[in-house]
């Protein structure tokens, strides 16, 4: 049985809790928002093999497969691109994924950077390949848990924390 969340039609909210979905694997309603306002982040979690279901109200995250699909390449910034503020709450997502992405941050932000870096301690590893281009991969040794101290540079950082503590 899917959970079911109302929000307040924040999207980032929405985003943050659709990717808690995915990484624990657990179906969950998201009601009180407006899909259309999501189209880009719904787009981009179709792509890793996440098909959601739309309503009236706000829409659905299925059961994901255990393994996401790669999409290679993630590039945030202005339509039509990934919205940069999903950037922090999806770079957990790559926890999930079999093969490394690079994010593209038009925004030149570092947030979505500075946020791989902090999941070090959870089997990320983060590379900046060139200025505002980085390479997010999971440790080859799995996925070492540890309890190290976490501190979110913002409120979409430490939503990423928090997601890959909980999953």
């Amino acid at each position: 049985r899917p959970y079911h969340v109302i929000l307040p039609g924040d999207r980032i909210e929405a985003g943050t809790f659709a990717s808690l979905s995915i990484l624990s694997g657990r179906p969950m309603w998201i009601h009180g928002i407006d899909p259309d306002d999501m189209l880009d982040f719904i787009e981009f979690v179709y792509r890793l093999g996440v098909k959601c279901v739309l309503s009236e109200d706000g829409f659905m995250v299925p059961a994901p497969p255990r393994i996401l699909h790669s999409p290679g390449e993630i590039a945030l910034g202005e339509p039509p691109y990934l919205d940069s503020d999903y950037g922090p709450i999806v770079t957990p997502l790559v926890l999930k994924m079999k093969d490394p992405v690079i994010i593209l941050d038009r925004f030149k932000t570092r947030s979505t950077y500075l946020t791989a870096l902090q999941l070090t301690s959870y089997g990320l590893k983060a590379s900046e390949l060139a200025p505002y281009v980085y390479l997010i991969e999971r440790k080859k040794h799995g996925s070492a848990r540890c309890r190290a101290e976490l501190v979110g540079g913002d409120i979409r950082s430490s939503a990423a924390l928090l997601l890959t503590g909980v999953s």
